[in-house]
């Protein structure tokens, strides 16, 4: 796929060293990080803003120690991919649905590639995945999210680590599933652009799950569930079980029929369970 327009303006990463502030959203740049999730959780504090979130949004241009869901490693060749965490500062009152966020962010990175001309979706709970041409509508991985929380008596840190490949994978990687990248080829500024302006989206997202609930985001959930009536392996502590993907509950949660379950409905969490699609 060619590269979206996305603007150049002159942005170096340099810009952002130590850091500055792209509106409410502090902004630092780092040419390598063991994990910019693990910098945003050991950091004592977050730099102090007007913003009662104390939002900052920490990119790297290598990660030695990337992480994905489940402790797995998440690699990514240096100037290929989005390697970006957004941390925020939570008071203990605003709790109530942070479950949901792995799901927020992938919806609003979603909705801001597909301004960009590029289509992607989302599959439980937190990879984004292209639909390859062809009957069988294989998936593809071009990013994954990884939410992690550090609570303390005054409240909780919040921390969103999202990685995206951008341009094209190098030869001969190997993955445990079939992998894509957003475009062709993309220059360092537009590459700058794009991950700004995807801080920027998972800093709005974060807000409005705060301010009004999951409830906002179940309909634009509808439109990014790539599992939606699709046959799934669920892989539970006990074994596989297949089933059909039927969308979320009101939380967020997975819903499930089960093939030697006809008729029942069942919910899954992400703490119980790992999906895999499946060809039937």
């Amino acid at each position: 796929m060619n590269p979206v327009p996305l603007p150049e303006h002159s942005l170096r990463p340099e810009d952002y060293v130590p850091g500055r502030f792209e509106g409410r959203l502090w902004v630092e740049w780092h040419d390598r990080l063991d994990s910019t999730n693990l910098e945003l959780m050991r950091r004592p504090s977050l730099p102090e803003s007007e913003h009662p979130l104390s939002p900052v949004w920490l990119m790297a241009g290598e990660q030695t120690a990337g992480r994905g869901r489940r402790g797995k490693a998440w690699k990514a060749q240096p100037g290929h991919a989005l390697t970006a965490s957004l941390g925020c500062e939570l008071p203990p009152d605003r709790l109530a649905d942070v479950g949901a966020v792995p799901l927020v962010a992938g919806i609003v990175i979603a909705e801001y590639l597909a301004t960009l001309g590029v289509d992607v979706m989302v599959k439980w709970p937190n990879d984004l995945c292209r639909v390859l041409p062809g009957p069988r509508r294989t998936l593809a991985k071009v990013g994954g999210i990884l939410c992690e929380m550090r609570t303390r008596s005054q409240g909780s840190r919040l921390v969103i680590g999202c990685g995206l490949n951008l341009q094209a994978l190098p030869e001969g990687l190997v993955t445990d599933q079939p992998a894509a990248a957003l475009f062709d080829t993309l220059s360092g500024p537009q590459s700058l652009a794009l991950a700004l302006g995807v801080g920027q989206v998972l800093l709005a997202g974060v807000e409005q799950l705060l301010a009004e609930g999951f409830g906002v985001f179940s309909a634009r959930w509808q439109h990014v569930d790539v599992l939606a009536g699709r046959p799934v392996r669920v892989h539970h502590a006990h074994g596989p079980r297949d089933a059909t993907a039927l969308g979320i509950d009101a939380q967020g949660a997975l819903q499930v029929s089960y093939d030697d379950a006809p008729g029942h409905l069942a919910v899954v969490t992400a703490e119980q369970v790992s999906i895999r699609p499946r060809a039937d």
